[in-house]
């Protein structure tokens, strides 16, 4: 084995020799035709060019020395994707999926590389940034977007800490919305299915004058739900209903000018996450329940509940609350999660020369939430959590775009400012005490890049980037007792201020103080680039990120000071190629990557707090390899496969001053959460032309990915572990000739396999929670385009 110092270098060289032989060697198999030669096939047989914005400029996705996965528009309505969580499905290394982390929040839990977070609290920040038309979403609530009227997303592995900035360790997740154009036309498609779902959705653009297009857009989402409440019959968990508007306008005055707005709404009004209890650890949960003090009788008993005499006791908190079936809950608290959000852009194109182009990106944007959840799922009273979320963020980017040198020369400075405010007020009953927890919150943040890339020869280009980012932040806590309990035994909540005392109600869990963290942090990036004909490029990365520092705001028994964590920063070496033959029918990418990862920020429990925190954990290495391949050996087939190989490890945990560990129920030996060592995606579809009745299109497609542990707390738990698993999705697609009417059916998990989303277990609360698939689904989906 090696020592940590030599495996950035054994790894890259032995990556870069390995990528180097296999991409000549496709190229030798797989040539491109000459300058001017006449090629054999059809233009349906030619795959389509993509083009992306990585590098803030439009490029040729074969062009562009950076791991992306970039899908169409078409191709997310093809495969049935109408929320951005199934982008995992078909992306390498992606983890993206809804959490409601320890309560009851519609939040995106995003991984790239093993790289993400999961917590929704404003005192952490994500990991993989999401973008809207280049605009960052500063919080995950509310980032697991619909897909309406979308042109293309770009997943953009690994750090982007140069151009798009912090909280990108990971990645980022950049979402084209459809822009107007000059042509009146629109859309409208129903789409129905299991569980009563009905999807309706429409789009309109409309050109005012030569000058001002505009378009319309809106979308009513419902679903029930899957998991159905024992004592609420009125109550599924895990449904969905949203309505989603949005209006877009550009505005051409002349040549080199455009100016682009655009706004938008979301309205969720929903049941809560389908989460179920599937385990409970008597000997952690005995002092949370207040029937384990009170047999009913109003004797103190704390054996009252343990024995086969007690199964069936209503009274005890026990396994006879288990959803045994995955699909029921016996809660009869407040479960629900209501989210409102509004957003506004103004994005500004001016080109000042020839060579010279200003962009500036102004935006606003509001959440206002409202989510409670029942987590114990039992008719007793253990734990309902309730969180009111208000979140403001103005963002301003301003970008210099330019070339030089006879093109030869292409190069962005730019300055990026940030500022969000808000609360998360976080009232939380157990069975012992009540209390109000949460914080509200202040952040600012600027920054200045810049970005080039000299093209020294034809195939030879080196490009170059920095960042500078100074990044404020301050939370001020108001937590409060507002219930303490009664008990023959005097139960004892030591209170900090003015002395220690025994807690009474009022009294405060955190000084009122505000607390500040800073940082000033200066990231750089390079790559060389090699086109060694017109099928194959080759590059080499290197480039690190940071994501800010925060504090935990989960907060239990009292502490002197809010706990705060440092940031966390990532090195990342990388190495890949591009290939593009067989006369445009054959694209296949591939990058093999090295992290060394610091500081990094872990969502824990255990001692010494009751509840989940963010702690400072360690450092660790991350090594993968990423495969994208597309091809079309014949007219009207198209073949797409992905895969994904991550293998992190943690490396060193940080320790407290007396040399205890710092990170509960964490070890070296530990595996990261709900990271698959492998990923794996194929799907294969066939145009089969009909003549006067159009084109049927049939679609099989497989996902595979090998087992994990689901734990959000972040340690695991042979409980909340999923075993690999494979899935078949099928469908077929209908156009119906001159018509612009289509008709898609089809069935995602076919086989109907019920596996792990995600799951909970906090040690001082005994409780496994789990959500898992909703299983198999199918649908119809009725088009009409004009």
């Amino acid at each position: 084995m090696y020592a940590n110092d030599d495996i950035p270098g054994k790894f890259i060289s032995g990556s870069t020799c390995l990528v180097v032989a296999i991409s000549v060697l496709l190229s030798m198999l797989f040539p491109q035709p000459v300058s001017g030669q006449t090629s054999e096939t059809t233009a349906s047989s030619v795959l389509e060019e993509i083009v992306v914005t990585a590098r803030k400029r439009e490029e040729n996705l074969q062009d562009t020395p950076v791991a992306i996965s970039a899908f169409s528009g078409e191709a997310l309505e093809f495969r049935g994707v109408t929320k951005i969580d199934r982008l995992a499905d078909f992306t390498p290394n992606l983890v993206l999926r809804a959490s409601p982390t320890n309560a009851g929040v519609t939040n995106a839990s995003a991984y790239i590389r093993g790289v993400g977070h999961n917590d929704f609290s404003p005192g952490v920040d994500p990991g993989v940034g999401v973008y809207v038309d280049g605009v960052y979403l500063g919080r995950s609530v509310g980032a697991l977007l619909d897909t309406v009227d979308i042109d293309r997303i770009e997943v953009l592995r690994g750090p982007q800490g140069t151009l798009f900035g912090r909280n990108t360790i990971g990645g980022a997740i950049n979402i084209h919305t459809k822009r107007p154009d000059d042509e009146l036309g629109g859309s409208v498609d129903i789409r129905f299915g299991t569980d009563s779902r009905l999807n309706v959705r429409g789009s309109l653009n409309v050109p005012v004058s030569d000058e001002l297009f505009t378009r319309f857009s809106i979308a009513s989402l419902r679903q029930d739900g899957y998991v159905h409440r024992i004592n609420d019959g009125n109550k599924d968990l895990g449904d969905d209903d949203t309505i989603v508007a949005r209006f877009s306008a550009r505005w051409t005055p002349s040549d080199a000018l455009e100016i682009n707005f655009s706004g938008d709404y979301t309205r969720d009004r929903e049941n809560g996450p389908a989460q179920v209890l599937t385990g409970v650890d008597p000997l952690a949960t005995m002092v949370l329940s207040h029937n384990v003090f009170f047999d009913g009788t109003g004797t103190f008993n704390p054996f009252t509940c343990f024995g086969e005499a007690n199964a069936r006791n209503p009274n005890c908190y026990n396994e006879q609350w288990i959803s045994t079936d995955r699909d029921s809950d016996y809660g009869e608290g407040p479960n629900y999660a209501n989210l409102d959000m509004w957003s506004g852009a103004i994005t500004i194109d001016w080109d000042l020369h020839e060579n010279l182009h200003v962009r500036s990106i102004s935006s606003f944007r509001r959440s206002d939430g409202e989510f409670s959840i029942d987590r114990d799922s039992s008719p007793l009273l253990i734990t309902n959590v309730l969180d009111l979320f208000e979140q403001e963020q103005y963002t301003q980017e301003l970008q210099l775009l330019g070339n030089a040198l006879d093109n030869r020369v292409e190069w962005i400075l730019g300055f990026y400012y940030f500022h969000e405010e808000g609360e998360d007020i976080n009232p939380v009953e157990f069975s012992a005490v009540d209390l109000i927890s949460g914080m509200e919150f202040e952040s600012e943040s600027w920054a200045v890049f810049g970005h080039g890339t000299y093209n020294l020869t034809d195939e030879l280009s080196v490009t170059v980037g920095f960042r500078y980012t100074e990044d404020d932040k301050e939370y001020s806590p108001n937590q409060t007792f507002t219930r303490l309990p009664l008990s023959p035994f005097g139960i004892f909540f030591p209170c900090l201020e003015p002395v220690l005392h025994n807690c009474e109600i009022g009294d405060l869990i955190l000084p009122l103080e505000t607390t500040k963290v800073s940082a000033n942090e200066f990231v750089p990036m390079a790559n060389i680039s090699y086109r060694w004909n017109d099928s194959l490029l080759t590059y080499f990365t290197y480039s690190e990120g940071f994501k800010s520092g925060g504090a935990t705001q989960r907060i239990f028994p009292p502490e002197p000071s809010l706990p705060t964590f440092n940031p966390e920063f990532v090195e990342s070496y990388e190495v890949g190629f591009k290939f593009n033959g067989w006369n445009d029918r054959l694209r296949l990418n591939v990058a093999a990557f090295y992290t060394d990862y610091t500081d990094l920020q872990l969502l824990v429990s255990g001692p010494p707090r009751i509840g989940a925190f963010i702690e400072t954990a360690g450092e660790a290495e991350i090594k993968g390899v990423e495969m994208e391949l597309s091809a079309s050996p014949a007219e009207g087939w198209l073949i797409a496969a992905s895969a994904g190989y991550i293998d992190p490890e943690f490396t060193e945990l940080a320790v407290n001053p007396d040399g205890t560990p710092r990170v509960p129920n964490v070890t070296l030996d530990s595996r990261f959460e709900h990271i698959s060592e492998w990923t794996g995606n194929a799907q294969m579809q066939k145009d089969i032309f009909l003549g006067e009745w159009g084109t049927l299109t049939p679609r099989v497609e497989w996902i595979y990915r090998s087992d994990y542990f689901t734990n959000d707390n972040n340690f695991n738990v042979p409980e909340l572990f999923q075993d690999d698993y494979h899935l078949v999705n099928i469908s077929a697609r209908w156009d119906f000739r001159n018509t612009g009417v289509s008709v898609t059916g089809g069935v995602d998990n076919v086989g109907d396999k019920n596996y792990r989303v995600t799951g909970s277990y906090q040690a001082g609360f005994g409780q496994y929670l789990e959500i898992f698939d909703r299983g198999r689904q199918w649908y119809v989906n009725l088009n009409y385009s004009f």
